[in-house]
């Protein structure tokens, strides 16, 4: 069987890990086509994992690639404005490319992988293209991130209306990595009766013996403790919070340390942590690709995220490595770990407690082997990349889990 998998992406994210998670291993007589922008910065990191799929490039416009970039926000305003006022033009663009694009190739299946919904409008076109070309093959609309209820634009909102009745015409239905995020579809207007599933995501453990030394790297004392945080560099992801939970950390005891690895500007957050009393506990990375070595060498892993926490692949990760995870309790967070069993979870605007529980757990290492070996054990039994890829092997082939 011939399936594709068309994917729209401007920056490096858990899409990039999914679609590896997902299209690295051959499954029987398949063909993976993987159907991507040309200037995708992901590609590179797929390819490097995926080897036995067919790649096809598109080359079409979108004003993400524009958005995507560095622009201060002023401009940003009027190029939104500017987009709103040209929308239909482009997307009539956008879809008149993609039929010439669709027309070469006959694929048995078609999966939509968008990071957010509506997410890009290419991922839309291609859904409403593929459908009209191909009605008995309708494809499944995979997201990642919680779905947006109405934008700000008003006119963005009446044309984003009416591009959802013909999604929700050429679409089979959602699917999303958490339940929490797949209801949000729902509350856009013209999706209130969409068809939605929940597919966790998958993990792909790949044992490796190297590990990152903090504190020979950064000359720690040997009994420092390490918590490490991998998000990027966005203040939705709770750098303010865990900042103020270092400074409480830190008046109990001064062994404690804080790395945080992400892409992204971490300019903002660099100044928050030169204003903290904890900044000499603190340190701010660039992005790391191997979360392996990262993870194993630390003692816990925090999640401080505020807002639009989907499903939190981190946490997965960690669990794999028999690591307990303290979290706040947004989102999908709370379907990936279960409270006082594989770590804890705490409200977003309690920093004293979260501080709390992770001096509870790094003072006893009982428990904390214990919640360890839970994690493991939870993360074998829902988040393997092997039951993620069976799910969604049924998905695409017969329409169910």
């Amino acid at each position: 069987m011939k399936i594709g998998y068309f994917v729209e992406s401007y920056k490096r994210g858990g899409v990039d890990t999914f679609i590896r998670n997902l299209l690295s291993q051959k499954r029987h007589n398949d063909i993976f086509y993987l159907i991507y922008n040309n200037d995708n910065p992901g590609i590179k990191y797929i390819k490097k994992n995926c080897k036995n799929i067919i790649y096809l490039k598109y080359s079409i416009f979108a004003w993400d690639q524009i958005f995507d970039k560095k622009i201060n926000n002023y401009f940003l305003i009027i190029l939104k404005i500017i987009y709103s006022l040209l929308f239909p033009i482009t997307f009539i663009y956008q879809i008149l490319k993609l039929l010439s694009f669709f027309k070469k190739y006959n694929f048995d299946k078609l999966m939509i992988i968008n990071g957010g919904y509506p997410g890009g409008d290419i991922c839309l076109a291609a859904c409403i293209v593929w459908s009209q070309l191909n009605p008995e093959k309708k494809p499944w609309i995979n997201f990642h991130n919680f779905a947006l209820e109405r934008y700000k634009i008003f006119l963005l909102n009446i044309y984003k209306n009416l591009i959802d009745r013909f999604i929700i015409k050429s679409a089979k239905g959602f699917v999303s990595v958490s339940k929490i995020c797949s209801l949000s579809i729902r509350l856009r207007k013209n999706l209130k009766k969409a068809k939605v599933l929940t597919i966790y995501n998958g993990h792909f453990l790949k044992k490796n013996k190297n590990k990152f030394s903090y504190k020979k790297k950064f000359n720690l004392p040997t009994n420092s403790k390490i918590l490490l945080m991998l998000a990027e560099y966005d203040l939705r992801k709770g750098h303010k919070y865990i900042i103020d939970v270092m400074e409480e950390i830190n008046r109990e005891d001064k062994n404690i340390f804080l790395f945080i690895f992400g892409h992204g500007d971490n300019y903002e957050i660099n100044k928050l942590v030169q204003k903290s009393s904890s900044s000499n506990n603190i340190f701010l990375n660039k992005f790391n690709e191997n979360n392996f070595e990262l993870i194993s060498s630390c003692d816990l892993l925090v999640i401080p995220s505020q807002k639009y926490e989907s499903f939190g692949y981190t946490a997965i990760e960690a669990m794999s490595l028999k690591k307990p995870v303290i979290s706040t309790n947004c989102g999908g967070l709370r379907e990936v770990i279960e409270d006082n069993i594989t770590g804890y979870l705490v409200d977003r605007n309690k920093p004293k407690l979260f501080a709390k529980k992770i001096l509870n757990l790094l003072s006893n290492t009982k428990l904390k082997k214990k919640m360890g070996n839970k994690s493991f054990y939870r993360y074998k039994k829902h988040f393997t990349h092997t039951k993620m890829i069976k799910s969604y092997n049924n998905l695409i082939k017969y329409n169910r889990i």
